[in-house]
């Protein structure tokens, strides 16, 4: 997707693996909603490649103030559980 600009990604399983791909394969993204994708770890290069590459950019622990269920998890843990 050479020309996606903006993603959202929440609330799902997504590993460094990914994200790493989405980097390569999504040179003009500009925003990216990681909300609950609790399996990146964003720290050492990987963070800084989306630092880098990133203007908006929310990450899995931000908290979606306009969301009315902040305290019912059921959807992401749901999600995890429907693979193993």
């Amino acid at each position: 997707m050479p020309k996606l600009r903006h993603l959202s990604m929440s609330g799902n399983l997504l590993t460094n693996v990914g994200l790493d791909a989405i980097l390569d394969g999504c040179p003009l993204l500009e925003s990216l909603e990681l909300r609950r994708c609790f399996h990146l770890d964003l720290s050492g290069n990987l963070g800084e490649r989306y630092r880098d590459q990133i203007k908006d950019l929310i990450l899995p622990t931000d908290i979606d103030e306009n969301c009315d269920d902040e305290d019912n998890d059921d959807f992401y843990w749901d999600s995890l559980f429907q693979y193993e």
